[in-house]
């Protein structure tokens, strides 16, 4: 863990890039706010519990801050450690989904357990891994454990690279995770498979976006659909509806009668919570002439928790991640039950005229936002161009 890591351009220790990592989850999970509960197990000479579970990650940070490299690393040791401990938080919150983030140089030396029976404890015990290897070594023994319990194994060749991870919603949480599937011998087709993943979208030749979330492949609806708000509005007088259906319908009466110039609003037909929202693009921004598709969806905790609002079609912004999460204090600190959704739209799309580096959901377009800014205006004209170019006529 005292070596060196990385490219020529920049070297740190293996154990200060650990560091940089932990920070990145805790920050990253904090931004997000998930709700998670985590312990520190350190393994060196000895595994030993740094930290108990806790809910509170600045304490967490705090221990994260004054960890060293001691002596040999008994990795699958860990592991096997890590199951006792995580049975016993199982046991207080029987609903809750057990992860094991693994930051690793990949080495093991000196453990006893078996690989093989700690990877078949973890599949009993639904124990997800997710290796995250800095360094030179290639470990798919680890690979494979990571794979057969339905987590991931990354080994980024950079900084930069290592930070992307902890900015994909899949990684900080398990919630939007699609299971995967094996049965127990394709761990011994993986523990010899030399495919791990080197390689995250950081910067603007890199990002990448699911072929299936283009806007050309969304069926949009012709016209704001006022019929949807007659008929809520009959239940509205009789009283069917609840109190998020009020607010619901009042907000398409809103938006129907006083419409913004560079947004519309659909909603579904079957589904009055869920909304499809085309953005045009401001003028005078890298964002003109483009067509963006977003979704609205209104959950039950709605108007006290704030609807989510995301992008679909692919967008080059600092304050939206590669999967169209929207980062903006409207969604979080400054919002309240009496927020308008007219007021949400608009500040979505001031963000788009403004955006703000300070608050960034990707932190390597912020730098590049804050360092290189001609650079950043440029892709973003480019990523406008090749994914937001159809227009409303041909939709």
């Amino acid at each position: 863990m005292a070596s060196e890591c990385y490219d020529d351009q920049i070297k740190m220790k293996r154990i200060d890039a650990i560091k940089q990592m932990f920070h990145a989850f805790a920050n990253r999970s904090m931004a997000y706010n998930f709700h998670h509960v985590i312990g520190l197990v350190r393994f060196g000479g000895k595994i030993e519990i740094l930290h108990t579970f806790t809910e509170i990650f600045e304490t967490f940070k705090e221990y994260i801050d004054n960890l060293e490299a001691k002596g040999c690393t008994k990795l699958y040791d860990a592991l096997d450690y890590s199951i006792k401990e995580l049975k016993g938080i199982k046991q207080q919150f029987p609903e809750c989904s057990l992860r094991i983030l693994c930051l690793t140089d990949g080495n093991d030396v000196g453990s006893s357990s078996n690989p093989v029976q700690t990877a078949v404890k973890l599949i009993d015990s639904k124990i997800v891994v997710d290796s995250v290897i800095i360094g030179e070594v290639e470990n798919y023994v680890l690979h494979g454990i990571s794979n057969v319990t339905g987590g991931c194994c990354f080994k980024p060749s950079s900084s930069e690279n290592a930070l992307k991870i902890f900015e994909m919603e899949t990684v900080l949480s398990m919630k939007d995770r699609k299971p995967k599937m094996f049965f127990l011998f394709f761990y011994f087709l993986y523990s010899a498979t030399p495919h791990l993943i080197k390689e995250q979208p950081s910067g603007h030749r890199k990002r990448r976006y699911h072929k299936l979330i283009y806007l050309r492949n969304y069926k949009i609806v012709s016209s704001f659909s006022y019929r949807v708000v007659k008929k809520k509005s009959k239940d509205f007088k009789t009283g069917k509806v609840m109190e998020k259906d009020r607010r619901i319908i009042e907000e398409l009466r809103s938006l129907h009668c006083s419409p913004h110039p560079y947004y519309k609003v659909f909603p579904s037909e079957t589904d009055m919570t869920f909304w499809q929202i085309l953005l045009l693009g401001p003028p005078d921004t890298p964002y003109e002439n483009g067509v963006f598709l977003l979704y609205c969806k209104f959950e039950d905790e709605y108007p006290q928790k704030p609807p989510l609002v995301r992008f679909i079609t692919p967008i080059y912004h600092c304050n939206v991640n590669s999967v169209g999460r929207i980062c903006h204090q409207i969604f979080d600190r400054n919002y309240s039950a009496h927020i308008t959704m007219k007021e949400v739209l608009e500040a979505v799309y001031g963000l788009l005229i403004a955006p703000e580096p300070e608050d960034p959901l990707d932190s390597i377009l912020a730098e590049e936002y804050l360092s290189s800014k001609g650079k950043y205006l440029e892709q973003a004209r480019k990523t406008t161009a090749d994914y937001a170019s159809t227009s409303l006529e041909d939709m």
